[in-house]
């Protein structure tokens, strides 16, 4: 105990040789023994850290008193805990693989239990097998997901086993009915058929309704699968994605599906904001930039925030207030510092401020040299900075000038702000 309050206390300046003077003050500093002292409140922490999971976790306590009490040959107490057990669990919404997996272990000891009393009564067999293809069916279509995730990101191959005898079992039944396996296999059908939408649509679909039935790991997860094939949509540039990220962003936030221990990660924020302009929802952006500040952590805070504010208002056209909030930031990190650039670069644009969106414009080039922004971001950065250069020295009364200003924006790739750059040339042609 002395040792763990030296730790907590000095969490930042621990030292061995004073923590071992504060629980032996009369003998001489030994590393072994303080070794041995540090390996054993570890094994303290790591058993308090399992007490403290089992004591949340009341459906499976119940699963271990009433094996506790089957060791010490109490079958009346077995009977009365299992009871107890499948009515509480009965009680709880979720009905994700660790559930089914709990019934049946619950079922399973009232089955052991009941047999040993009265060997020739009829026993409900068929439930508890059910129940375990259940739990599996669900554990192998969430992890099939995450394979095929993974594998998208990756690049890598992987055998994926009992899947395609799996598929063929689950059609010819009525497994299909229970929401869990329901929405894995239809996630799974929308990671490795993108270009079918409808297994979106019904995955989409499906996840809207059934979300108390996961824990809330998996309902993140399953949200951001959903999400990231939206992003992945927008990409190829199917913009009514848009609309259909929003929904999963809204549902998410409502039901606080997307935070994590109360964060919200600084890269969703930043993309509900960004589909949230797309979508013309200002007010609601607005509403949400400010709610959600709290929740980003620390360190990304006030960076995201003043870069979120900052885009919201170039979309509103109020350039000043855009100027102020990026001006006065610190932008660490290199993404949102480019970000950013870009955003002052349009802006400049925007008010005609063209002596300083040239400077602007070396400063730029200058910081991706400086900072050795390498493969895809240093192409795309470069190539904006060279593409708009050549939209202010574009003359507009020249329609071939134009249009090889358009010919150019189609042909460089990576641009990310080519939709921007061709809207300018509408604008500015006569």
């Amino acid at each position: 105990m002395l040792l763990f309050e030296y730790i907590i206390s000095n969490k930042d300046k621990t030292d061995p040789q004073n923590a071992f003077t504060r629980i032996y003050p009369d003998e001489p500093f030994e590393v072994s023994k303080f070794r041995l002292l540090m390996s054993y409140l570890f094994r303290l922490a790591e058993k308090y850290l399992t007490t403290t999971e089992l004591f949340d976790d009341v459906d499976t306590q119940q699963l271990y008193v009433a094996r506790a009490y089957k060791k010490r040959q109490s079958p009346k107490q077995v009977e009365r805990i299992i009871k107890e057990g499948i009515k509480t669990l009965e009680q709880n919404q979720e009905r994700n693989a660790e559930w089914y997996n709990l019934s049946f272990q619950l079922q399973f000891e009232r089955f052991l239990l009941e047999s040993a009393d009265s060997p020739s009564m009829e026993l409900n067999r068929q439930e508890l097998s059910d129940t375990l293809d259940t739990a599996f069916l669900i554990s192998k279509l969430r992890q099939a997901c995450l394979i095929v995730s993974h594998k998208t990101i990756y690049k890598s191959e992987f055998d994926l086993g009992l899947l395609n005898p799996i598929f063929s079992y689950l059609k010819k039944d009525n497994y299909l009915k229970i929401p869990a396996i329901a929405v894995y296999y239809h996630c799974y059908l929308m990671l490795s058929n993108v270009e079918n939408e409808h297994y979106f649509g019904t995955f989409k679909q499906l996840l809207l309704k059934n979300g108390t039935l996961f824990s809330t790991i998996e309902i993140r997860d399953l949200y951001l699968q959903a999400i990231n094939y939206c992003i992945k949509k927008i990409n190829t540039g199917a913009t009514n994605f848009f609309s259909e990220a929003m929904d999963l962003y809204k549902e998410g936030l409502d039901k606080n599906y997307l935070l994590e221990n109360g964060i919200l990660s600084r890269f969703t924020y930043h993309n509900i904001v960004a589909a949230g302009i797309k979508t013309k929802n200002f007010e609601w952006v607005d509403q949400f930039i400010l709610k959600y500040k709290k929740n980003i952590e620390r360190k990304y805070r006030e960076s995201s925030f003043s870069f979120s504010l900052a885009k919201l208002e170039y979309h509103r056209s109020n350039y000043p207030v855009v100027l102020d909030l990026l001006q006065k930031s610190n932008y660490r990190d290199l993404l949102l510092n480019l970000g950013a650039k870009t955003l002052l670069l349009k802006t400049y644009f925007e008010l005609e401020e063209l002596d300083l969106l040239d400077a602007h414009l070396e400063a730029m080039k200058n910081y991706i040299r400086r900072k050795r922004v390498i493969g895809y971001h240093q192409k795309n950065y470069f190539n904006i900075i060279q593409v708009t250069r050549k939209l202010i020295s574009t003359n507009f009364y020249d329609k071939k000038e134009i249009e090889n200003l358009r010919k150019l924006i189609s042909k460089t790739n990576p641009l990310t702000e080519s939709d921007w750059l061709l809207a300018q040339i509408r604008k500015l042609q006569f």
